[in-house]
């Protein structure tokens, strides 16, 4: 057990995700980040754009009966994402293990716009005292100078000024803290004012800002009483206790019940109940350990309670102002990731194109003795049966092809085979009906002869409308497969 656990670097699956409408891999998303952020209708960045998650799964296949190439992936774990048009919403910016900013680096950040702020006050010349002083080009010296200069009218952070900025939905409390301090009083500011709204309270943080995304209409005074009735307090177990329902210690969890032996080292966040775990081992030393090391590794107690008792003491004085540059910059550069938007056209052409590709098995139900396997893009319309030259074909997949022979065999059927014939019928009646919008139909993911059917009947003869509609059945049946599968 100890040579098992000997690294203290916790083993990480890597999901791949996939466009929900093409099946192509899009990206990946570490495990720490699925456990923190990932759950179905949540919004991430990959790749330059914004997506909706649908589903996270482990079984790739899109049936039982595949090919034994393609059961050797069922189990590598993915997320299926749909893309979206409106990035609007709680999205996590998310960098990984970033080395976190120390305190005293933030401190002289605030030091830093102090002292351009007075250069400025004074008329002189911050940019050519930042080029030849503290040995910074000239575009980047015009960046900070114009950053301060954009808060004209407004109060500066500083390492002696914090500022309390309220907007419709949103809150920044600027801080030179750092990023460890930052999480601690973010976590705490958080999880008092979600208690009190009885609503979920979003949560970023950066070296300079605590940013809250709030219910629309939040008063600011209920910010500023949170902040205030906290200064003061030992936090630490505040902390500890308010941590327990943060995506920050989820990952922990598993990841020390691992080390301990208590789980497998193949398990992962996504295929174990957290909460269980959680109510399983509250309070012992399994539980202790994993909120002693996001304690530990994530957040620096003792800085934020300085911070509160200067606030207390006025050796940093708190302002209070509308949403400022410097506040929106951290909104801002999780916006910056966003880049325009794909055409829709591409996407629904991606997803023609592999619907058109699916692999299929046709079958005559008046001769009952012809069948042939293709691809849908292959089928030539109006289709016939090459033998009896009748229109009542029907198709199943390649895995389904036991149900095919249901056409052809003879004798009492059960149930169930009456049934799966009667489908073969529907089917049967929609190509001859439809065409190829029909094939295409009956061949997505999820959709049978019924919601084929209902599809086809508000969408004759638009094959763009016909792939949005099918579109949002596959998503529609991935969101709930766990409840039919």
């Amino acid at each position: 057990h100890f040579v098992e656990n000997l690294s203290m670097i916790p083993d990480e699956q890597t999901f791949l995700v996939r466009d929900v409408s093409t099946r192509k891999v899009i990206g990946t998303l570490d495990e720490a980040f699925v456990t923190s952020y990932v759950e179905p209708g949540a919004l991430f960045i990959l790749k330059g754009h914004p997506w909706r998650v649908v589903e996270t799964r482990f079984d790739t296949g899109e049936g039982q009966k595949r090919s034994r190439a393609r059961k050797q992936d069922e189990k590598d774990p993915e997320v299926l994402a749909a893309p979206v048009k409106d990035p609007t919403g709680a999205i996590p910016s998310w960098v990984g293990e970033e080395i976190p900013v120390p305190y005293a680096v933030a401190q002289a950040v605030g030091r830093l716009r102090e002292r351009i702020e007075q250069m400025l006050l004074v008329d002189e010349d911050p940019e050519a005292w930042l080029i030849q002083e503290k040995d910074v080009d000239a575009a980047t010296a015009k960046l900070l100078v114009d950053a301060i200069a954009e808060q004209a009218g407004l109060t500066v952070p500083t390492h002696e000024v914090a500022t309390l900025e309220v907007g419709d939905g949103a809150a920044v409390l600027n801080a030179c803290l750092g990023h460890k301090a930052a999480e601690a009083l973010g976590t705490v500011l958080s999880g008092l004012l979600a208690a009190r709204l009885g609503a979920s309270v979003g949560l970023d943080v950066d070296p300079y800002r605590v940013m809250l995304e709030l219910p629309r209409n939040t008063r600011p005074e209920l910010i500023h009483d949170t902040l205030y009735e906290i200064k003061g307090q030992p936090l630490e177990e505040l902390v500890a206790t308010l941590i327990n329902n943060a995506p920050i210690l989820r990952y922990k969890l598993v990841h020390v019940a691992r080390k301990f032996g208590v789980l497998d080292k193949g398990a992962t966040s996504t295929n174990v109940s957290i909460p269980r775990l959680l109510e399983r081992f509250r309070d012992t030393p399994l539980h202790q350990e994993a909120v002693r090391e996001v304690l530990h590794e994530k957040m620096d107690i003792e800085r934020a309670e300085a911070f509160l008792d200067q606030l207390k003491s006025e050796e940093v004085t708190l302002v209070h102002q509308r949403l400022s540059p410097i506040g929106q910059a951290g909104f801002e550069e999780s916006l910056s990731l966003v880049s325009p938007r794909r055409a829709t056209a591409a996407i629904l052409r991606a997803m023609e194109e592999r619907l058109l590709d699916e692999p299929i098995v046709l079958a005559c139900l008046h001769c009952k003795a012809w069948r042939s396997k293709t691809r849908v893009r292959r089928v030539e319309f109006p289709l016939t049966c090459p033998k009896c030259n009748a229109r009542l074909i029907t198709m199943a997949r390649p895995w389904q092809e036991d149900k095919i022979r249901l056409v052809t065999k003879g004798g009492e059927l059960d149930p169930g085979e009456r049934k799966d014939l009667q489908r073969l019928h529907a089917v049967g009646s929609l190509i001859a009906a439809h065409g190829q919008d029909g094939l295409i139909a009956l061949v997505a993911r999820g959709v049978g002869p019924d919601t084929a059917g209902r599809i086809l009947m508000r969408q004759p003869g638009d094959r763009e409308a016909l792939l949005r509609e099918i579109m949002e059945a596959e998503i529609k049946y991935a969101r709930t497969r766990a409840f039919w599968d």
